[in-house]
């Protein structure tokens, strides 16, 4: 069973002689508190509708998911 980690994930390594330091890239959420700190609204309001979009491009429906689905929902309302 594979574990996937919860932290994001660096491209990018620097070594030094007493240290390593990575570039982590920024999450929606941290994105979306810093522009809620310096009140840009209408920017977090975008950044979730691009967030919306990116995650619908990614789904997939299954044809016969979706029959059932409307199937159940007709027999409801009839």
């Amino acid at each position: 069973m594979a574990h996937h980690s919860t932290f994001p994930r660096s491209h990018l390594l620097v070594l030094g002689p007493n240290s390593i330091q990575s570039l982590l890239p920024v999450t929606p959420i941290s994105q979306a508190e810093a522009l809620l700190e310096s009140h840009q609204i209408e920017d977090v309001i975008l950044l979730a509708d691009q967030q919306r979009k990116k995650v619908q491009g990614k789904l997939v429906a299954d044809a016969n998911e979706v029959c059932l689905f409307f199937r159940a929902l007709c027999f409801y309302f009839i």
